[in-house]
């Protein structure tokens, strides 16, 4: 991969992801989630902006600068895709609690229509006839 279509790869995934993060970020905070899964996440995100963005006015022929911000454009691409991975650990597990709290609720549910059909029945049996 040459560095000008790295660079362009890594630039549209960072824009990509940022309302992505946003909205992570957001949400986390909305269910009392800890700040810090999202945080480093944002700082690898603004390092990568910040390189994307020096990478870009790297002219074609400066050899050395090309090999250098290649070398770093890799490493970075590397702790992104570790991030993504970490990330995507963490959805299964929200979606493990999210199914986890939706079966307490649907308990939680069965039991109460069960309680109301028997309210019903010793109200039922309680009626006079006139």
């Amino acid at each position: 991969m040459t560095l000008k279509s790295l660079v362009g790869d890594l630039n549209f995934k960072i824009h990509l992801m940022k309302p992505l993060i946003q909205d992570i970020e957001k949400y986390g905070t909305l269910l009392g989630h800890p700040k810090d899964e999202v945080e480093n996440f944002k700082e690898i995100m603004k390092e990568g902006d910040a390189l994307v963005t020096k990478c870009s006015t790297i002219c074609w022929w400066n050899a050395y600068k090309k090999y250098k911000y290649d070398k770093k454009l890799h490493d970075f691409n590397k702790r992104l895709s570790r991030q993504i991975t970490i990330l995507d650990v963490e959805m299964v597990r929200d979606r493990k609690e999210i199914l986890y709290e939706l079966k307490q609720i649907a308990e939680k549910f069965e039991k109460l229509q069960l309680d109301a059909a028997q309210i019903v029945r010793n109200l039922e049996s309680n009626l006079i006839v006139i």
